[in-house]
């Protein structure tokens, strides 16, 4: 291949990812130009990323799959029902972290619940 040729195809894979990155800032709501000056306030209706999560959902809703075993007996489905319990639980919390767990909530009221539910807990 010439070098001329390599060096086009770098150049339009470089714009080809910016565009991936502008796209991906559009979804995320980061749709202003440069920064925010002091006292300034943005406001941003982000209608771009509810509608593919929308749409998304719905032509996702029933796909479903299924992954033949390696191997079919009681000892790897334990393995493998262990396997996935401890990753679920390493993603959970971060690394060093301690372990959390939800407030007891079996003491309080009703209203004490509601109130700890809107922050005033």
């Amino acid at each position: 291949m010439s070098e001329v040729f390599i060096s086009q195809l770098a150049r339009l894979d470089m714009e080809r990812v910016k565009g991936y990155k502008d796209m991906l800032d559009f979804y995320y709501g980061r749709q202003w130009e440069g920064r925010e000056r002091r006292g300034e306030r943005r406001l941003t209706f982000n209608y771009a990323k509810v509608f593919i999560e929308k749409i998304t959902s719905y032509l996702m809703s029933d796909i479903s799959f299924t992954v033949d075993a390696l191997e079919d007996s009681d000892k790897a489905r334990d393995n493998a029902r262990r396997e996935i319990e401890a990753e679920a639980a390493r993603s959970r919390i971060p690394a060093g972290a301690p372990q959390r767990t939800p407030p007891d909530m079996s003491g309080l009221s009703a209203r004490e619940k509601i109130q700890y539910g809107l922050g005033g807990g």
